[in-house]
């Protein structure tokens, strides 16, 4: 005679396989849990919505049938507003709470179809004297609706990494092999090795890539010379790892303002639609491709070609991993508030927000979603602004650490400036490349990172001091014309005092640095050189 099975075993299960078909309705990847049930039924691989596995594991315990739905809430109206789930004891609950994943409680109407969710959280579970209790909300459903919602849950496994103490042991495998490159870029100070270190080292690509982002290229001088570097003195476009050959395009961009090389290997990196007939070809790996188009994309935007930028940008295409995802759109954010189209740029930079929301556990995350935080607060109008929520968004490592460079830019020109005041000399005369590096170091990483406010104040103190140094060497050096040649003072020439004038003055315009460029055109207008001025207004009247 056959064995038949229990009611309740039917519910649940029927129960348990309608929650795993809610949540793959959502893009996720559930998983039940036919082995070792010990309070979890399905466990749930979270992905975002282009279906991206995100890294994070939640487990679920489903609850079927209609005497889950007997103790019913509801507010002043009379309109159920959820349920109270309860056991007798506290072994679930606690195992729950305690556990190393984020845990739901659903329960499944099997009438309805309709599933309904509670986060389990010590602060979530109540005493009722005789047992525990948590509340599932009628609005918690399983649906697309609330994905936003579902996701926040997930994200509260992440843990924030420790960067305490982290200096001394930067370096490339300090993060995974696939972020390495984004964090050279982005937060250099936890991939370039530290200066007391020694220069013996072997250097890996991504590390020489941060030592550029970092302004530290006498450092990879340093490196060649103990011999220990040969891929390092080698690096060039023929280079066969293509690190090293992103390595001295990037070098080309940012030593000696050559972008050609970095943009040829970017637009070689995207993926090319294949012709008819002819099979797909193999993509590059998508952190190359994120970061060569970013980077290209920031020296494009940089210098006004917004257009080519725009392009750039489009032909990352759409398989990027989630964070390499996020920094593309934030880019395409900026180059298109710069072209004037405020609601896509918009648009762009909320959907970047959104993409990063998962990722606590990756610091180039949280610079990328505190651009995308910035960025909004800045466009949008009074009544939205929410300015608590925005320095909480911007309060990140990335920030703090460039803020160390800036100040430490700033005491080195301080000490210059002191020392030359001791020697009776301008301090203007007495420029300070340290200072200035780092200054530049400043402005992009905060550039790469998306982050146009941070980036436009480190530049117009780069600014600054290149004016004052420039003002005074070119006073002094037509002083000495005039004093052997007896010329008249429109008869000085220019030289390249004056061509570093104007290109200071052009970089305050183009980084919207209104005040300072105000302040030192009145200079040069009233005092000399005026030349500087006016080859600075050409430009901006000729800049596309």
């Amino acid at each position: 005679m056959g064995m038949r099975g229990s009611e309740q075993e039917q519910t649940g299960g029927a129960g348990v396989s309608r929650v795993v078909a809610d949540f793959t309705d959502l893009g996720w990847g559930p998983a039940e849990n036919d082995r070792h049930d010990l309070g979890i039924d399905p466990f749930l691989q979270v992905r975002d919505v282009r279906r991206f596995d995100r890294i994070i594991l939640m487990a679920a315990q489903v609850k079927s049938g209609p005497s889950y739905f007997d103790a019913p809430t509801s507010n002043e109206q009379g309109n159920c507003t959820g349920w109270w789930y309860a056991e007798s004891d506290a072994r679930h609950f606690e195992d729950w709470v305690q556990h190393a994943l984020p845990h739901l409680l659903v329960m499944h109407d099997a009438t309805t179809r309709i599933s309904y969710w509670a986060h389990v959280t010590k602060e979530a579970v109540q005493s009722t004297g005789n047992g525990f209790k948590i509340h599932a909300p009628i609005h918690q459903k399983v649906e697309l609706s609330n994905r936003g919602a579902l996701e926040e849950v997930a994200a509260s496994a992440k843990q924030q990494p420790v960067l305490q103490g982290t200096s001394f042991a930067a370096g490339a495998k300090a993060v995974a092999p696939g972020r390495a490159l984004r964090h050279a870029l982005l937060t250099p100070r936890l991939i370039a090795p530290h200066r007391n270190t020694g220069f013996e080292r072997t250097l890996a690509p991504e590390e020489a890539i941060a030592l550029i982002t970092q302004g530290r290229t006498q450092d990879l001088q340093w490196y060649i010379e103990k011999g220990s570097n040969p891929h390092l003195a080698g690096a060039d476009s023929r280079s066969h790892l293509w690190e090293w050959r992103f390595f001295s395009a990037y070098h080309d961009a940012v030593v000696d303002s050559n972008i050609q090389p970095l943009l040829d290997l970017a637009r070689a990196t995207c993926p090319t639609p294949p012709t008819p007939g002819e099979r797909k070809p193999k993509p590059e790996q998508a952190h190359r491709i994120a970061a060569s188009v970013v980077t290209g994309a920031v020296f494009l935007t940089a210098t006004e070609r917004l257009a080519e930028a725009e392009a750039l940008l489009e032909a990352a295409g759409e398989d990027l991993f989630p964070i390499d995802q996020a920094w593309a759109l934030m880019h395409r954010a900026i180059v298109m508030s710069e072209q004037g189209d405020l609601d896509t740029s918009r648009r762009l930079a909320a959907e970047a927000q959104r993409t990063v929301a998962l990722d606590l556990d990756d610091v180039t995350a949280a610079a990328i979603g505190a651009s995308a935080a910035d960025f909004l607060f800045r466009t949008s109008g009074l009544e939205a602004k929410d300015l608590g929520a925005t320095m909480t968004a911007v309060d990140t490592a990335a920030s703090w650490w460039r803020s160390q460079t800036v100040a430490w830019a700033l005491e080195d020109h301080e000490e210059k400036a002191f020392r030359a005041w001791g020697k009776c000399e301008d301090p203007g005369t007495w420029p300070s490349d340290e200072a200035q590096n780092r200054l530049l170091s400043a402005w992009l990483s905060a550039s790469l990172a998306g982050t146009r406010g941070p980036a436009a104040a480190a530049l117009a103190q780069h600014a600054r001091h290149e004016v004052i140094q420039h003002e005074a060497s070119w006073r002094n050096d037509a002083a000495a014309e005039l004093s052997v040649q007896d010329r008249q003072p429109g008869q000085v020439p220019a030289g390249p005092h004056a061509r570093g004038l104007e290109d200071a003055l052009d970089e305050l315009r183009r980084y919207g640095c209104t005040k300072t460029l105000q302040t030192a055109v009145q200079r040069l207008w009233a005092a000399g050189p005026a030349s500087p001025v006016q080859a600075a207004v050409r430009r901006s009247v000729t800049a596309p």
